[in-house]
């Protein structure tokens, strides 16, 4: 007997729900990575936090499932979207 869910299936000791279970942590991880990321982004003039929430959503995709996939991919616009819109602020002196 196999379940796709990991929390039921590790009630009932199936095979593969430890897999499933570990697959749905990296999802939440992600998730909480891609708040953050987003958070510094927006107070950035740097390209870092805007790259790194574009991996973090790509990496939420592959791990958390159809989902967190969907919100994922709003994060990773958004990722793209702070990388391309960061601008270095010009110092002028007088």
């Amino acid at each position: 007997m196999y379940c796709n869910v990991g929390g039921l299936g590790g009630a009932f000791k199936t095979e593969g729900a430890a897999t499933v279970m570990g697959l749905g942590w990296g999802g939440i991880l992600f998730s909480f990575l891609c708040i953050i990321f987003g958070a510094v982004g927006m107070g950035s003039e740097s390209k870092i936090p805007g790259a790194l929430l574009t991996l973090c959503a790509i990496a939420g995709v592959i791990l958390g499932g159809t989902f967190v996939a969907v919100f994922m991919v709003l994060a990773f616009v958004g990722g793209i979207l702070a990388t391309i819109g960061a601008k270095k602020k010009i110092v002028t002196t007088t």
